[in-house]
């Protein structure tokens, strides 16, 4: 995978320019290659956070892969949550509604009434 900074780091936060620097890259044009072996969570996280500064060129499937498996596993206990309710510990009761179920009738009530709205 080969990576090269395309824009300039003017008007970036200073962490972003430490991304930049911990990237081995500062000034526009400058590249750095790596293999397979080399990319960790780590390293995909830093090139995520300034993408938009940087033209990858290679195997680009690699950064969008590790985003939608963190995406499937959040989904994965959100679902898992609205199937098994939470059982308090004080009163030894099933709670009415878990924190998603809420969360999901919340975002509902809020389409209803955009949709009201736009009527």
């Amino acid at each position: 995978m080969k990576i090269i900074q395309i824009k300039s780091s003017i008007g970036l936060t200073s962490g972003l320019k430490g991304v930049l620097r911990s990237l081995k890259l500062g000034k526009i044009g400058e590249f750095v290659e790596y293999t397979t072996d080399q990319l960790n969570s780590a390293l995909l996280g830093r090139i995520r956070a300034i993408k938009h500064v940087l033209k990858i060129e290679g195997d680009v499937k690699i950064l969008n892969h590790k985003k939608k498996a963190a995406k499937k596993v959040l989904t994965a206990k959100v679902e898992k949550e609205i199937k098994e309710p939470k059982v308090s510990k004080k009163k030894s009761e099933v709670s009415s509604k878990t924190v998603a179920e809420k969360a999901v009738q919340g975002s509902v009530k809020k389409v209803a009434k955009k949709e009201k709205e736009s009527k």
